[in-house]
């Protein structure tokens, strides 16, 4: 009997405790707003899955911020990662061509660099954020563009640095797309029209949910949100199973595959930075 006792709880050991997915998220209110990590763990939790989440995020902070923060450093090291999560400023992939490799290419190498030193394992992900409601103001092109061309914008520059950095995207903002094309009654925003309202939040935890896990979520009572209906989030989750689950889409999953070559490279150039580790 003990020995039947033991080898229940080394297979619970194993099978259950042992696949905890711990993620870790570095960006800013488009990430923290209505603490979606956290309930991003409430939802695994309800679908019967262990997910644990921390976070580095700052309101309104770009990538150079987090790659001359401390504390970014001290998380990366913190836990051993499964996934990582970066999201620029909401702007920041829109600016100039030589302001963007100033500004934002060459942090977001710095930070990507460091995941792949201390976690070479690790599964890396870009967030892809959302277009505003009423579009944004180019200073540099002295010129307005509208939602649409925003997000089309948004969502070239992710894939182009998923390309770059050899990491997956998250396509947040794709599946914010079609759900407003779909049901143009959701309300996703904030009263600012740029931020996410908890329906929102809601679309991206369901977002990463399917990223993390391969699957959409199936379990709607009592979800974390109170105020999501659950007839938004089941049309929401089929949007997202569609755009995340796409046969022909892997929104750069290839680049999770093991590859020695890229994080040797990782390891030199990260040795070669100032900042200490």
């Amino acid at each position: 009997m003990k020995h039947i006792l033991f080898l229940s709880f080394l297979i619970f050991s194993v099978y259950g405790i042992g696949q905890t997915k711990n993620v870790l998220f570095i960006g800013n209110s488009f990430t923290m707003n209505y603490q979606m990590p956290k309930k991003l763990e409430r939802i695994a939790k309800r679908e019967g899955e262990s997910l644990y989440t921390a976070q580095v995020t700052t309101g309104g902070k770009d990538w150079a911020f987090h790659a001359k923060n401390p504390q970014t450093y001290e998380m990366i090291k913190a836990e051993p990662w499964d996934y990582v999560i970066l999201q620029a400023l909401s702007y920041e992939p829109l600016y100039a061509e030589h302001q963007l490799k100033e500004k934002t290419l060459k942090y977001g190498e710095i930070i990507i660099d460091s995941v792949r030193r201390h976690h070479p394992n690790a599964k890396i992900l870009l967030f892809m954020t959302w277009g505003y409601k009423d579009g944004i103001y180019i200073e540099y092109e002295r010129k307005s563009i509208e939602y649409e061309e925003m997000q089309e914008r948004l969502q070239k520059q992710y894939n182009r640095f998923s390309e770059m950095y050899k990491v997956a995207v998250a396509p947040v903002g794709k599946v914010w797309e079609k759900t407003r094309d779909q049901y143009p009654n959701y309300n996703l925003y904030a009263s600012d029209d740029y931020h996410q309202s908890e329906l929102g939040s809601f679309l991206i935890a369901s977002t990463f949910y399917s990223m993390i896990f391969n699957k959409s979520i199936q379990d709607y009572s009592r979800l974390p949100y109170k105020n999501v209906d659950e007839i938004e989030a089941r049309y929401i989750t089929s949007i997202v199973n569609e755009v995340t689950l796409h046969p022909k889409m892997d929104w750069g999953r290839k680049y999770w595959e093991e590859d020695e070559i890229t994080t040797l490279k990782a390891v030199k150039r990260v040795n070669g930075y100032f900042y200490n580790f």
